[in-house]
């Protein structure tokens, strides 16, 4: 039973560490400041089953849209040229 709470803990770290990784360099890609906050966040909110990782998107998504409205389509993962259709 230690073992697989052991192997269930690791995995669990190293999705996190995934997550935060590339949530916090796309964001930087796309010039979203703190982008390294976020993905900290990204990485603690895999923690949280189901609801982690919507509760982190939250304050990115705030951040980006007051950077404009291109910076939230990017950060919501939308160009704006795919709205339209």
């Amino acid at each position: 039973m230690m073992r697989q709470m052991i192997a269930w803990a690791r995995g669990v770290a190293i999705n996190g560490v995934i997550t935060g990784v590339s949530i916090g360099s796309l964001l930087w890609l796309i010039g979203v400041q703190p982008a390294l906050i976020f993905g900290v966040f990204a990485f603690l909110g895999e923690f949280l089953p189901n609801i982690g990782a919507f509760l982190v998107s939250i304050p990115i998504l705030l951040v980006a849209l007051s950077m404009g409205a291109t910076k939230f389509w990017l950060a919501l993962g939308r160009d704006r040229a795919g709205l339209s259709g």
